[in-house]
């Protein structure tokens, strides 16, 4: 299997450590103001990228009201009583949704356009459909919760369908 097909597992491994990461800081910023902030991260980094490489393209500014209109959206949206207020996040809140922005958004998004652009896009995008099957083990390092056998078994048939478009 050529490398550029392997991206699509490596988004999806991506995926999954952003996924795993997800759930306190969503609590703790709140559902809107999570996906704002991480856009907002993710979307500086690839720009910064793009100036660093000289590969910026001032076409890109014609998106740029949509991207205000989020923001705006993410003031007027009423956080949930369960949010911290913004002045009592910790940097260590700003430097994991900073991680999970540039490991999920950044490089694991990335990589997958790689390998569409790259190689066989039908194996491609399979291979980044086994997030369910890498978090499996992750919830069960992390929650220390054994899934139940269901879930095993589907993570068994979604492998095996995987192996048979592959080689098929």
């Amino acid at each position: 299997m050529p490398f550029a097909e392997l991206s699509g597992l490596v988004a999806a491994l991506c995926w999954t450590i952003s996924s795993l990461m997800a759930p306190g800081l969503i609590q703790r910023f709140g559902t809107m103001r999570f996906n704002t902030i991480r856009i907002m991260i993710a979307s500086s980094v690839l720009l910064f990228i793009c100036l660093l490489t000289q590969r910026f393209n001032a076409s890109l500014w014609q998106h740029a009201e949509l991207i205000m209109l989020a923001y705006g959206l993410f003031y007027r949206h009423k956080q949930p009583a369960s949010a911290i207020p913004f002045s009592q996040l910790t940097r260590r809140d700003f430097i994991g949704i900073g991680a999970l922005a540039t490991i999920g958004m950044v490089i694991g998004m990335s990589v997958l356009v790689w390998g569409v652009g790259n190689a066989n896009v039908g194996i491609v995008t399979t291979l980044s459909a086994v997030v369910p099957v890498l978090i499996l083990p992750g919830l069960w390092i992390t929650t220390g919760q054994r899934p139940a056998f269901g879930a095993w078994l589907g993570a068994i048939l979604v492998v095996s369908g995987a192996a048979l478009i592959i080689l098929h």
